[in-house]
């Protein structure tokens, strides 16, 4: 037997539990969040000495507000939505509630079509980046030090959603494909239909690896 070889793998795993797409989408929207906003505090960190580090500022506070209008403007694309399934519904009912955890828990029985599942986990990383601002702007004085904190606020949220979504995505793969159990896996959503999707499965193969 050899060493892992440079070589990856690619296998498919059908859509089966409607939660998964929830976690995906939020864990994926954490991701995209915090590469994007370190960028601009790099920025204004190296711009500080010159005094000129409220343009990346400006343009990160932007970033947030726009993520945070659009988490509640698709909160309340999927409520209609929901409403439209559930035309007998509180309508109060169908809104997507402050607690994100109930969220995550009652979704996959509002929303059946997995572009509407993925939806709303991405809507719950744009409210909850708003909603860390808002507590920075509390907590700190300064735009930087608000900033820096929502960003450090931020890691600490990719980090956990990101552990979440891995530990789910390793226990999909693994109960269709036990012996990828000592490889690295990553999941790619693909759709194929409003209610039906699998995951493309990137693995890192071994010369010794079984057939597919």
């Amino acid at each position: 037997m050899s060493t892992m070889a440079n070589e990856t793998g690619t296998l498919s795993v059908p859509t089966v539990d409607p939660a998964d797409l929830l976690l995906f989408g939020e864990a994926d929207q954490t991701e995209r969040h915090y590469t994007d906003l370190l960028a601009f505090f790099d920025m204004a960190v190296r711009d500080r000495p010159a005094g000129r580090e409220r343009v990346a500022l400006a343009r990160a506070m932007l970033y947030i507000k726009t993520a945070e209008l659009r988490g509640a403007e698709q909160s309340s694309r999927l409520a209609t939505e929901a409403q439209r399934k559930f035309p007998g519904r509180n309508p109060a009912l169908l809104s997507l509630p402050l607690d994100f955890d109930q969220v995550r828990h009652t979704a996959p029985s509002l929303w059946d079509q997995h572009d509407h599942l993925v939806a709303v986990g991405r809507a719950l990383a744009d409210q909850a980046l708003g909603a860390a601002q808002a507590v920075s702007r509390v907590l700190s004085t300064s735009e930087l030090a608000q900033f820096d904190r929502t960003l450090s606020w931020l890691f600490e949220h990719k980090t956990k959603t990101g552990l979440v979504w891995t530990e789910r995505a390793r226990a999909v793969v693994l109960d269709r494909y036990p012996w990828l159990a000592d490889r690295q896996v990553t999941l790619q959503l693909v759709r194929r239909a409003p209610r039906v999707s699998s995951w493309r499965v990137v693995y890192a193969a071994w010369d010794d690896q079984p057939d597919a």
